[in-house]
């Protein structure tokens, strides 16, 4: 069957697939925004036919729209990328149940926001929860919203089911109004707190999926509308000033930065949705239904998660992560300037070989000093059985000392390496190897790990396989795991024996081990040879790209006389000969053809 073109027909003759019993229909609103995506993915995931308004769409192809579907979904929570919700279309869709006449029960759920509850002042000693929404006050731009909040709920009848869901700020899922401290985070600047009041206000959040989870359960027409009005806020409000340090601490370098009162004024202005960050609003949501619906959610806070799912969440859902570069050539003036150039451009880490063995170093010694503190908190608390700082100083010292870091040998084996020798009692320096494997300690650890790094050094096999080689992880545990099955059989063989030897009164046999000793019964199985673990490069550190920088001996040295930067050789006789040593070092791990020479 030819179908006419659906462009020239009035929207009511508008060809659409009849949705079937199974799959009822739901319109949502928010196109554009996080959390109006969020939703209509949600529904579409729960199998529901889900209807998108469309650009240029008119008033009354809107009206035609919703009523023509069996649960709307309105969308007033603020973005940061479309801005303000679009009161006008939501008012205009509440006229559309108002005035027209429809068949069977719809369900119209308004996602809206804290913001109208913003000025509410709480009486001293009451739990300010849900069922105190006919007291809300709004913020001064969420008056409008507020007004269409109370016009639905005044709507509700036997025809048409109403619930209001005020949702926190919501996060998560590559983040929105959020986004900007994720943003400068990942920047490695300081985290800007948006307030001029020092950030003290306990900002109800929410992360997006379980919104989105929470609105879809409500909207299923099985389900009862359980009140008016909901809350969809995490139990513990956060102040904003904690929600930044937390964000830098977790995606960038730590550091947050207030806002003055002309820049906060300046930042409103150009984002209104920053008015939704100053609600100060602690909510007791223990007996609530959004409490009700995530008490089997495995889903940890914004503080528990934002080192993890919401730090990973936000670099998937953003298209970044680590830029891993190594940029390898004779160190000196000429690969200084390119890599200052490219860190500046690119914004990522730059580390040397040296950075690693100082790390590990500083690691090492504060090791140490708790070491020392454990001791004397130990020795302070025996002279001072009955005394309680003693023991809670003695609990501090041992808690900090309680989880031995994994890089502890290798320090151990750089302390003996890197051992003052002679009359002049100098420092050894750390062979190739060892700055390599400190190094790669330190790759293992933030901002690298997140942003990346640019390493710059003169790069040959021993030191690459050093920094970035490793036993395959996947081979280790399975090695682990047949080792593990191996010991179980011998010791469940070897106690068959045992019982066997008892029952029949008979000496039991000599341990395998004991045997492989010298001791008791001649001879023994040998073992079996292990299978070698293969090598591969380390997921967690390994460069994406490796540029090797070079150019004619004459032009290096040249360009090292010019320039002289601190860290070059002192003269040109020293760096002729690290240039060679650097020539006989690189000529195995990337061998050049004449041409390539030349």
């Amino acid at each position: 069957l030819r179908l006419p073109d659906s462009r020239h027909l009035p929207l009511r003759c508008r060809w659409r697939p009849a949705p079937s019993d199974a799959m009822p229909s739901v319109y949502v609103d928010g196109v554009g925004s996080l959390v109006g995506e969020s939703l209509a993915a949600g529904f579409d995931a729960a199998g529901y036919d889900v209807v998108r308004p469309t650009e240029g769409m008119s008033a009354s192809e809107l009206q035609s729209m919703v009523l023509s579907v069996d649960t709307t979904v309105m969308v007033a929570v603020p973005s940061a990328d479309c801005g303000a919700a679009d009161l006008m279309s939501l008012s205009c869709i509440l006229a559309a149940f108002r005035h027209a006449v429809y068949p069977g029960t719809k369900r119209v759920v308004l996602v809206s926001t804290v913001a109208t509850w913003g000025k509410l002042v709480a009486e001293p000693g009451v739990a300010v929860t849900e069922d105190h929404f006919r007291r809300r006050a709004p913020l001064a731009g969420s008056i409008e919203l507020k007004a269409l909040e109370d016009q639905l709920m005044l709507l509700s009848s036997s025809k048409l089911e109403t619930c209001v869901v005020g949702a926190g700020v919501p996060y998560g899922k590559g983040e929105d109004i959020l986004y900007p401290m994720f943003r400068d985070a990942w920047l490695r600047k300081d985290v800007t707190v948006p307030s001029n009041a020092g950030g003290t206000n306990a900002l109800p959040l929410v992360h997006t999926s379980e919104l989105t989870d929470f609105v879809v359960d409500l909207a299923e027409p099985s389900n009862p509308i359980p009140k008016p009005y909901v809350l969809a806020v995490e139990a513990e409000p956060i102040p904003l000033a904690e929600i930044a340090s937390t964000v830098s601490a977790s995606v960038g370098m730590g550091g947050t930065v207030m806002m003055d009162a002309d820049a906060f004024t300046d930042a409103v202005m150009d984002m209104p949705e920053l008015a939704l960050l100053q609600v100060d609003l602690p909510l007791s949501m223990g007996k609530s239904i959004f409490a009700t619906f995530t008490k089997s959610s495995s889903r940890a806070g914004f503080v528990a998660a934002a080192s993890g799912a919401t730090k990973d969440e936000f670099l998937t859902s953003r298209g970044v992560g680590p830029s891993r570069v190594v940029l390898a050539g004779m160190h000196g003036a000429l690969m200084d300037n390119v890599a200052g150039l490219v860190q500046a451009k690119y914004n990522v880490p730059l580390v040397a070989l040296a950075d690693g063995v100082a790390y590990l170093q500083e690691q090492g010694q504060a090791w140490e000093a708790k070491q020392e503190a454990l001791t004397a908190a130990t020795a302070a608390a025996e002279e001072n059985s009955e005394d309680a700082e003693a023991a809670a100083a003695l609990a501090a010292a041992q808690e900090a000392v309680a989880v031995v870091p994994g890089w502890l040998t290798l320090y151990e084996e750089l302390k003996v390496a890197t051992e003052p020798q002679g009359k002049a009692k100098e420092e050894t320096p750390p062979s190739e190897e060892m700055s390599g494997k400190c190094l790669r300690e330190l790759l293992l650890t933030e901002p690298y790990r997140t942003k990346g790094y640019l390493l710059t050094t003169p790069m040959n096999q021993a030191l690459f396989t050093s920094i970035f080689i490793v036993q395959d992880p996947v081979a280790v545990a399975e090695a682990a795991r047949v080792a593990a099955e191996k010991a179980a059989a011998a010791e469940a063989e070897a106690k068959a024996k045992a019982e066997a030897a008892a029952a029949a009164g008979e000496e039991p046999p000599a341990d395998e081990a004991k045997v492989e000793d010298g001791e008791g019964a001649e001879g023994g199985a040998e073992e079996e040879e292990a299978a070698p673990i293969p090598l591969v490069v380390c997921a967690s550190v390994g460069p994406d790209r490796i540029v090797v920088m070079d150019a004619p001996d004459e032009f290096l040295i040249n360009a090292e006389k010019e320039t002289g930067e601190e860290g070059a050789p002192a003269d040109t006789a020293e760096f002729e000969a690290a240039l060679s040593a650097y020539r006989a070092g690189t000529a195995e791990a990337w061998p050049l053809t004449e041409a390539e020479q030349a």
